[in-house]
């Protein structure tokens, strides 16, 4: 039986944009002007205001089409969990989705150790010389200041440092169960592009590190951070991506991975926000739930088994079938301008 919250969304989704024709000619969908080869796949000319529109429609599309795909994702998961025995029964309202990253544990190579640690020395090592040189210049440095912002010395290279909010308010903050079990869920897809970012620790971690540890040296300071590595990891992904998350105390964390949200914790935020948390997260590979965690009133998270044969795609095509009838295989709507209209009275097209 398809889900009615589906059905609605897609029927009330604003459909794809139409073709436009002029003199048998592709033209502009806003303004009807002929089309120039470089623009007839996008369907809208390059005037900036035509651009303006079909992004806003484009990107309205998309954003309906993520919300049908995430409102099935979490349909998906309330079947899979009818299906357990002794499943806990939540409406599709309770249970929010995120990712899935299955990739197996291994054990932590000497090489990956060996590069990892070469990587950092030379971090550590030109970031104390960075802020040794500032403070011999009478420079007073901030808790996350590297030292390459007061130097003008061409000698010493200047660097970005990444500073996108003070990461001492989130280690204040403590998360929210449901953004905790989000996390557990996906096992830690935003971690994978660590094993090539040094563990996204920057210059401005190395400083914030030194500051809270004034008597660290860069030898001391690599290895505390070797101290921290477990000897198993995530295939492929940081090398402090253990089995139980990241296992690097929160406060030896870049100032990235302690605030970065995906787009899926995002999601959480907003029903946190709306006073109606989720009571279970499910995390989803190729449109099946693999791993779910139910929120116990005390916080406490608990694995729950789910029916990972359920597909949200499937429910998808049950949808539309309700929805709008068999999907055809025919051409998009096709529209074409008459002779005599104006070009600023042309424009529509889109369906919306």
């Amino acid at each position: 039986m398809a889900d009615k919250n589906i059905v609605s969304l897609l029927a009330e989704q604003t459909p794809p944009p139409k073709r436009v024709y002029r003199r048998g000619r592709p033209a502009c969908r806003y303004c009807g002007v002929e089309l120039v080869a470089g623009a007839r796949g996008r369907g809208a000319c390059d005037a900036p205001d035509c651009r303006k529109k079909d992004r806003r429609l484009r990107g309205q599309i998309r954003r309906e089409k993520d919300e049908i795909e995430v409102v099935a994702m979490r349909a998906a998961a309330a079947r899979a969990l009818e299906r357990v025995p002794s499943g806990p029964a939540l409406a599709v309202e309770e249970i929010a989705a995120t990712c899935h990253f299955s990739a197996p544990l291994v054990a932590l190579e000497r090489e990956e150790v060996d590069a990892f640690r070469t990587s950092l020395e030379h971090a550590i090592r030109i970031t104390f010389i960075r802020q040794d040189a500032a403070r011999a210049q009478g420079v007073e440095l901030a808790e996350e200041d590297d030292g390459s912002t007061p130097l003008q010395d061409g000698a010493v290279a200047a660097e970005l440092v990444f500073k996108i909010f003070e990461s001492r308010d989130v280690l204040e903050q403590p998360a929210h169960p449901a953004q905790s079990a989000a996390c557990a869920a996906c096992r830690g897809r935003c971690c994978e592009r660590g094993t090539e970012n040094l563990g996204y620790i920057r210059p401005a971690d190395i400083a914030r590190f030194r500051r809270r540890n004034p008597d660290a040296t860069p030898a001391s300071m690599v290895e505390a951070y070797l101290a921290q590595l477990p000897s198993r990891h995530v295939r492929n992904s940081c090398v402090f991506h253990g089995p139980v998350g990241c296992s690097l105390p929160r406060d030896m964390r870049s100032t990235f991975c302690n605030g970065f949200k995906c787009h899926w914790l995002h999601r959480i935020d907003d029903m946190i926000a709306a006073g109606a948390p989720p009571r279970l997260v499910a995390g989803f590979e190729a449109h099946r739930p693999r791993k779910a965690f139910l929120i116990e009133e005390d916080g406490s998270l608990v694995e729950t088994p789910v029916d990972s044969s359920i597909n949200s795609e499937d429910l998808l095509a049950e949808a539309a079938v309700v929805a709008r009838g068999e999907p055809s295989c025919g051409e998009a709507d096709q529209t074409s301008f008459p002779e005599s209209s104006e070009a600023a009275s042309l424009g529509g097209g889109t369906g919306s």
